[in-house]
């Protein structure tokens, strides 16, 4: 979005800042967006710590479980 001038800007603002309902749905979709990214991050480090530690340390029985937790993710949404 761009303003042309202070007054644009700060009415801008005052929209965008300054009314609760309109508040409501970016925090929703922000907070939406951070559990999305933070469960994508998670995923990820698991997938890194089984494929180079679980693996070598107990073989099998590691994959196992990054399958059930990707089957999991799945079910879950």
């Amino acid at each position: 979005m761009q303003v042309d001038g202070e007054q644009e800007l700060l009415h801008v603002l005052h929209n965008l800042l300054g009314k609760g309902a309109s508040l409501r749905p970016r925090r929703d979709a922000a907070q939406f967006a951070f559990a999305a990214a933070a469960d994508g991050v998670v995923l990820r480090v698991w997938n890194v710590l089984n494929s180079v530690i679980l693996d070598q340390t107990f073989g099998r029985a590691a994959s196992d479980a990054s399958q059930w937790l990707e089957e999991d993710k799945a079910f879950v949404g």
